[in-house]
């Protein structure tokens, strides 16, 4: 399932919240269409610019947020993104 980011409610999990998105279709070629992890700071709603932790930024309007196990990650994003093990955000 695919949501626009103005639509999706953002779900908190502790202090991190995140959102999977990628670029709407005909946004950019089928390669840059990765799913991206986004951090969001809590209670906020997602700003214009979003921010992924690889550092790709994708204007909110050009975004779509896609469920867990859509879409190929963002290999960048998934080796940044926090463990179990390490705890680190």
């Amino acid at each position: 399932m695919t949501v626009s980011v103005e639509q999706h409610p953002v779900a908190s999990q502790g202090d991190a919240v995140s959102l999977l998105v990628r670029y709407l279709p005909g946004a950019v070629g089928l390669r840059r269409r990765v799913v991206h992890v986004v951090p969001l700071a809590p209670g906020r709603g997602a700003p214009t610019v979003l921010v992924a932790r690889c550092g790709e930024e994708i204007g909110r309007d050009l975004a779509e947020v896609v469920d867990p196990g859509v879409g190929s990650p963002c290999s960048v994003c998934l080796l940044l993104a926090p463990t179990a093990s390490t705890g680190h955000k």
